[in-house]
């Protein structure tokens, strides 16, 4: 499966800015580690692209964000592998005007 997002707001940047687009496959060709962004469906923040802080030793995956804009990763808590729906394989920067 194909994602198509458009990043709104600052949590990702320098990463990732407000307006860029953002493809993810479902099915990816490697295993998610620390450092890769993802999509999640995230149970009280609903739809969040972030990246892999850790992976605990009980399978979960921990997030952060890469702006000062973003949740902690506290207060995201621990993503089980069920809900990560992409992983980030290609950003399409905004366009910008001059």
């Amino acid at each position: 499966m194909i994602f198509l997002r458009r990043i709104n707001g600052n949590s990702m940047q320098p990463t990732l800015l407000s307006g860029d687009y953002i493809v993810a496959l479902k099915y990816y060709f490697k295993p998610i580690c620390a450092g890769d962004i993802v999509i999640v469906n995230h149970p009280q923040y609903n739809e969040i692209i972030k990246r892999v802080k850790h992976i605990d030793n009980q399978g979960n995956y921990w997030l952060i964000g890469d702006g000062a804009d973003s949740l902690s990763t506290a207060k995201m808590g621990a993503i089980c592998p069920a809900q990560i729906l992409g992983k980030l394989y290609w950003r399409i920067p905004a366009k910008t005007t001059s």
